[in-house]
């Protein structure tokens, strides 16, 4: 079952674009690193990748490690990252699992913040604008997000996650 990160009262945009959006200098935002443990993962694989390029914050790096698919999971990404440096692969030697593909991709990780994704979960364009800036304004050292499932094709089923309401941020 696919995850999506979520606020309450909004619908997810799998496929909303990003639309003039004016991008400042990079070097005034912190460093974002996402790490994305990888196992045979193609049929979502490019959905997931593109909900993380279309991010309205710009400033991240996206460490996807792969562990031994026998898919085309490794093409996709190699694909993919000739057109955006900011996708790297680590391609593990033997299947570890999740937990320690995670720990693989901290390992190189360079970002002031630590996100984790899913292969097969999607992020709503701002969440990174909305969690890094609710992270300084409020020096939080962690922070989580509400999530909602959909289905294998991307649809909300209606079930949610939810952050109890005294932490909501609600969106204006």
């Amino acid at each position: 079952m696919r995850e999506q990160s979520s606020k309450q009262g909004s619908e997810f945009a799998a496929t909303k674009t990003r639309q003039s959006i004016s991008h400042h200098d990079l070097a005034d935002e912190p460093l974002v690193s996402i790490v994305v443990p990888v196992y045979n993962a193609e049929k979502f694989l490019r959905d997931t990748i593109k909900s993380v390029q279309n991010q309205t914050y710009q400033n991240w790096e996206m460490i996807l490690v792969d562990d031994v698919s026998t898919d085309s999971s490794v093409d996709i990404i190699k694909s993919i990252q000739k057109n955006d440096d900011r996708i790297q692969l680590i391609e593990s030697k033997q299947n570890r699992g999740a937990a320690l593909s995670r720990n693989a991709g901290t390992d190189q990780a360079k970002g002031t913040f630590l996100a984790f994704l899913d292969a097969d979960d999607l992020w709503e364009y701002t969440k990174l604008t909305d969690q890094v800036k609710f992270m300084q304004e409020g020096k939080h050292a962690f922070t989580f997000t509400e999530y909602m499932f959909a289905d294998a094709e991307g649809k909300p089923t209606g079930k949610h996650v939810r952050t109890p309401p005294s932490y909501r941020i609600e969106k204006p």
